[in-house]
């Protein structure tokens, strides 16, 4: 989660990982913000600026994808 608004305090979704019951990463990909992000919260998510330039997707994308497609 990223910080957005003012002072940061409102929460945007970053970034969608998905692991199996095993701990493998089957799925991570940084999420483009709906809204201008203000606070990265880089100590605690180690979520970048530059991490965010690469997502293409919005959340509601990656909703309707996964409930669409769900993992097996």
């Amino acid at each position: 989660m990223v910080g957005a608004g003012k002072d940061g305090k409102d929460n945007l979704l970053a970034r969608v990982s998905i692991v199996n019951q095993f701990g493998h990463c089957l799925y991570d990909k940084f999420v483009k913000p709906r809204e201008d992000v203000t606070d990265y919260r880089t100590w605690v998510s180690g979520v970048r600026a530059r991490d965010l330039e690469t997502g293409k997707k919005t959340y509601h994308t990656y909703a309707k994808y996964l409930l669409l497609y769900p993992m097996k």
